[in-house]
């Protein structure tokens, strides 16, 4: 389900670009890239597992595949809505921005191979390493995908 991580990628991506309380650029790829450093305001979304080796058949008689997903924002400081916002509220913020992307409706109209998905939950903004900086806030989604997935660029 690669091409399902880059679309969440994309979609999260195009959204923050259209988000007018946030000034700075955002930027949002893959968790743990190799010689990646974080650099607030950053997204990171990773499969937890990342594979289309099982798929289940639903009693709609839909063929699914499940993609357990983490997006993680990181911040900093930062502007807002024109008010200067601490590194944890700023992570408390972007993950309730990431919370309304993924809204049922919102989320099956942008993505038709999305078939169900539920949000597992939150974490609080936690510090990222001393915490004098850079905060980080982790949301959780279970997706179950149609198999197979159409690539949404096509």
């Amino acid at each position: 389900m690669k091409q399902f991580v880059e679309d969440i990628i994309s979609y999260i991506s195009s959204n923050l670009a259209n988000d007018t309380d946030i000034a700075k650029t955002v930027k949002v790829g893959k968790a743990f890239k190799q010689g990646d450093t974080v650099e607030p305001p950053q997204i990171s979304v990773q499969a937890l597992d990342d594979s289309d080796a099982l798929i289940y058949n639903t009693f709609d008689g839909e063929l699914v595949s499940y993609v357990p997903i983490q997006i993680t924002a990181y911040t900093a400081q930062m502007k807002i809505a024109g008010t200067t916002k601490s590194a944890q509220d700023s992570a408390l913020i972007f993950a309730d921005k990431i919370k309304a992307m993924f809204d049922l409706i919102t989320t099956t109209q942008w993505n038709p191979n999305i078939v169900r998905m539920r949000r597992l939950g939150g974490i609080p903004a936690m510090p990222v390493e001393t915490g004098a900086t850079t905060y980080m806030s982790p949301v959780r989604f279970d997706f179950y995908v149609a198999n197979p997935y159409i690539n949404l660029n096509n």
